[in-house]
């Protein structure tokens, strides 16, 4: 199982919302498809936490997942704080605000 915890509209592109997302999952194998939510297209430098490893995922320009390591700095404008990312357009991912 997979869910976008936090996202950021960027565009619309061929009908669909374009999104910078932070993705929560319970393990490596739901790693999603960049169109796998309904009227979402995943844009590179997503982000899909593992929970059952504690593993991070950045999402590349050919659309794979590429897994991080802790604490490194990743995709040029990214970095984590302890295991949570935090990206100077987004801001603390680990924040989700109440709409």
């Amino acid at each position: 199982m997979n869910w976008i915890k936090t996202e950021k509209f960027l565009r619309y592109s061929g009908g669909k919302a374009v999104v910078l997302a932070y993705i929560e999952m319970d393990s490596s194998g739901d790693l999603p498809a960049v169109n796998a939510f309904t009227g979402r297209t995943i844009s590179i430098g997503s982000y899909a936490h593992d929970i059952s490893s504690g593993d991070t995922y950045c999402l590349n320009s050919l659309n794979e997942w590429i897994k991080q390591k802790n604490g490194e700095v990743f995709m040029g404008n990214a970095l984590t704080i302890g295991n949570m990312p935090v990206d100077p357009v987004m801001g603390d991912l680990s924040v989700v605000e109440e709409e």
